[in-house]
């Protein structure tokens, strides 16, 4: 299980404190093996998986038998690009200037935020 761009390496997964994204194929025996994986997760670590907030992403070329094959499978939803993760749009295609909107206002927003509080010379440096 694993996904590779052409020339580039292979990525099973990324991860990031308690957030992990898998990336597979919407092979049926694939399906179960991650659903299977992930229940042994649940049963070696005590934590439980929620998937009320987990959910998957599919390529075009997945069908709609392969996509609902997977909501069977795992149990968890489907979702469409872009989505956000941590605050940023995950998308694909090329870059759009108004992808990053939300970004930027939130940095402006933080920015004249921290601009407005008296900040010594080190809490300024910190800032830069």
């Amino acid at each position: 299980m694993y996904y590779q761009a052409p020339g580039w390496i292979r990525v099973s997964h990324l991860a990031y404190a308690d957030d992990l994204m898998i990336f597979t194929t919407t092979c049926q025996r694939n399906m179960e093996l991650l659903r299977d994986f992930l229940r042994a997760y649940e049963r070696v670590s005590g934590q439980m998986i929620n998937g009320m907030k987990s959910s998957f992403i599919v390529g075009h070329q997945a069908s709609s038998l392969q996509t609902q094959a997977m909501q069977y499978v795992l149990g968890y939803q489907l979702k469409h690009l872009p989505v956000k993760h941590f605050g940023v749009l995950l998308y694909k295609g090329n870059k759009n200037a108004c992808l990053f909107d939300s970004i930027i206002s939130r940095l402006r927003d933080m920015l004249q935020g921290w601009a407005m509080m008296n900040r010594s010379h080190g809490g300024r440096l910190t800032l830069i």
